[in-house]
């Protein structure tokens, strides 16, 4: 999140209607709001805890930017994706598996502040980009992570483990 808040003072420079939302609850939130007030983009940067509404939050959303330094495969993305946004991530753990760079969305190497302000200036200053990318990030999601590609992976799979175990699957 401190990334996320250096790269949040950065734009709200250079476009002041600009707004950054930060959605969830953790440890480190007194030191972000510190943060946010020496940088002085209160106001600007919201820290809004835990929320219910998602969706909404995202749906509201221009982009949606993951600064993780270590993740698995957060929801949030594939959330992001199903709704076309575009999303900006760093390729860490297996977010390059649905956030394909110049494809689904864009990476920047995990921690480097100027990439992700040149790719979210890009997305801001390219709304066709964001469209084209978030129009294929939910192809990617329906194809490989909905409820039926995902049942079918399933089925697969056991059906993989039956004929391993000399079951005939039928």
């Amino acid at each position: 999140i401190d990334l996320f808040v250096d790269i949040a003072a950065i734009l709200a420079r250079e476009e002041p209607s600009m707004r950054f939302l930060v959605v969830g609850e953790g440890p480190q939130e007194k030191n972000i709001r510190r943060k946010i007030d020496e940088l002085g983009v209160g106001g600007r940067v919201l820290l809004l805890g835990h929320r219910n509404d998602v969706p909404d939050i995202l749906a509201a959303s221009d982009v949606m930017v993951m600064t993780s330094m270590k993740e698995g495969l957060p929801q949030v993305v594939l959330q992001a994706l199903a709704m076309q946004r575009p999303v900006v991530a760093s390729p860490v753990g297996a977010i390059p598996e649905v956030v394909a760079h110049e494809e689904t969305g864009l990476l920047c190497p995990a921690g480097e502040v100027e990439g992700f302000v040149a790719a979210i200036r890009r997305l801001l200053q390219d709304p066709a980009l964001g469209r084209r990318l978030g129009a294929a990030g939910r192809r990617r999601i329906l194809e490989r992570h909905s409820a039926i590609a995902m049942g079918g992976k399933t089925e697969e799979f056991y059906r993989h483990l039956a004929l391993a175990k000399g079951i005939s699957p039928g």
